[in-house]
């Protein structure tokens, strides 16, 4: 009887004597947007972690890292899980930088479209998204240019948008509509470079995708 008392205890005093699990971690590296961020564990009396990086990104390894596309305020999430249970902890961090992106919002697939600033008659900072399908984004492009441009190749005919003005140190989304007014260098075709955009007339988007 006695034996069998001691077991009960024993079984009764156990989960006093696990750890208590709590999740901690330090965040190392440059805060610029693009730039990798290191995630340094610190976790105590836990075998399994869950990371949500703020942005629609996860991992779930013990020490992930993590580049952020676009600036802006992100909250970190850390869950720890052990044999005791699971703790978490939060952190924010500010990503500094300038991005931007084209968003397809015309009725049509673009074949090709290009990015780009000028430096007075050069272009600069020359940026190729391959095929924008209706409905999709660029991926975020970093700069320190105040002004972008896009062009847009029909036929290895080239065709200009913009130019749109850019603010520093947020990401600067950007919208290609049907309306949109786009104009062709009189050049006409060749590559890009040897096409500096010169405005003539301009026209709806739509009017030369539907040649």
């Amino acid at each position: 009887m006695y034996k069998i008392l001691c077991f009960f205890i024993c079984i009764l005093l156990l989960p006093s004597c696990r750890k208590e699990v709590k999740a901690d971690f330090e965040i190392t590296g440059t805060t610029n947007v693009g730039e990798k961020l290191n995630f340094m564990n610190h976790s105590v009396n836990s075998d399994a972690y869950e990371w949500d990086f703020g942005d629609g990104s996860s991992a779930d390894i013990e020490t992930p890292s993590h580049i952020y596309l676009k600036p802006g305020s992100y909250t970190i999430s850390l869950t720890a899980k052990g044999i005791s249970g699971s703790s978490t902890l939060s952190k924010t961090v500010t990503i500094t930088g300038t991005t931007f992106s084209f968003k397809n919002l015309s009725s049509f697939d673009i074949p090709q479209l290009i990015t780009f600033a000028l430096n007075g008659t050069d272009i600069i900072d020359y940026q190729s998204n391959g095929s924008l399908l209706i409905g999709h984004e660029t991926l975020p492009v970093i700069t320190t240019r105040s002004q972008v441009m896009f062009a847009i190749d029909i036929s290895e005919v080239w065709y200009f948008g913009g130019p749109y003005t850019i603010i520093k140190e947020i990401h600067n989304p950007f919208f290609i509509y049907d309306s949109t007014r786009v104009y062709r260098n009189g050049k006409g075709t060749g590559n890009i470079i040897d096409n500096v955009p010169t405005k003539t007339e301009t026209r709806r988007l739509s009017d030369y995708l539907n040649l």
